[in-house]
């Protein structure tokens, strides 16, 4: 029940409502990779991407003329939300691209590191 104050301090009782609290997790639905945060970043950034099935999966970060600068992930993942934490503390200010792939595709965000 809710109870309501009104500015003369009457009190008004809503009607008795039955609640049920039913808490299910269900299976991520959609590969993706969320963007970096914050962004831009200095030194350290976040990284969470969702996967829907089990495999292997890679994530790196490469730098604006296609070198691999860090490869965060390179093993097999189970399905669900991960996040990855990329310390830019021993590279150059400048723009990144973070590429994940898997079984089920490739994707790409662009991140800036500004020291």
């Amino acid at each position: 029940r809710l109870k309501q104050l009104g500015l003369d301090g009457t009190a008004n009782f809503s009607a008795a409502v039955a609640s049920l609290s039913v808490m299910s997790v269900a299976a991520p639905n959609a590969y993706s990779l969320s963007q970096n945060y914050p962004n831009p970043f200095n030194p350290t950034t976040q990284i969470s991407y969702v996967t829907t099935k089990e495999g292997p999966v890679t994530l790196r970060v490469y730098d604006i003329l296609g070198r691999n600068v860090a490869t965060l992930v390179n093993e097999n993942r189970k399905t669900g939300q991960h996040t990855e934490r990329f310390d830019g503390s021993k590279v150059a200010s400048g723009m990144y691209v973070c590429v994940l792939r898997s079984s089920e595709g490739q994707r790409s965000n662009r991140m800036i590191l500004s020291k």
